[in-house]
């Protein structure tokens, strides 16, 4: 019995030695990883700090309508610092005789390019207005010509009562194609 136990304490212990290993050999992996691409660490979020102040309480808004928009550009091609049309304009109504709506646009675009150093992203437009968040870097776009899918979620709040326009624009700073895509427009009330 005594030997038993032995060679199942070894067992235990070669175990732990093995997962301990593999723990290591994956977060060291992870630092070769893309900026942004690296796996999860919750021992990051405990050390950082945020670099926008306070956080803002959230609203509750209830979901007044759902819009869906896909298509096949073709592998269109869109040039550099250029903000083009990805869908067609799409008419949205905010209900109600009073109070203001909250316009969200989830985007998921597929783009190719042939550069190096291309960050792409998509912009909502609502009523030919773009949203505070355009411009802003999202999606690295690979150099070999490989197609990747960007996706992006942006919104302008305080719109009126009544109908108004959305629309998708994508930008790049090498220029991309583009093909498949799908935006969900989703307009809510505070």
């Amino acid at each position: 019995m005594k030997i038993k136990t032995k060679k199942t304490m070894r067992l235990v212990i070669a175990a732990a030695v093995a997962v301990s290993l593999i723990s290591m050999g994956r977060k060291a992996s992870a630092q070769d990883e893309p900026a942004g691409k690296a796996p999860f660490d919750s021992s990051s979020l405990a050390t950082s700090t945020p670099a926008l102040g306070p956080a803002v309480a959230g609203v509750n808004h209830a979901l007044q309508r759902n819009y869906f928009s896909t298509g096949n550009l073709l592998a269109v091609s869109f040039p550099a610092f250029t903000y083009e049309p990805v869908d067609s304009p799409q008419t949205v109504t905010c209900p109600g005789p009073s109070g203001t709506c909250t316009i969200q646009a989830d985007h998921w675009i597929e783009l190719k390019g042939s550069s190096m150093l291309n960050d792409a992203w998509a912009c909502l437009a609502v009523d030919g207005v773009f949203d505070p968040s355009c411009g802003l870097l999202e999606d690295k776009i690979p150099p070999d010509g490989s197609w990747v899918q960007i996706s992006s979620s942006h919104f302008m709040s305080g719109i009126s009562v009544g109908t108004h326009t959305v629309q998708t624009f994508v930008n790049s700073q090498h220029g991309v194609n583009a093909a498949f895509y799908n935006v969900n427009y989703r307009v809510f009330k505070p």
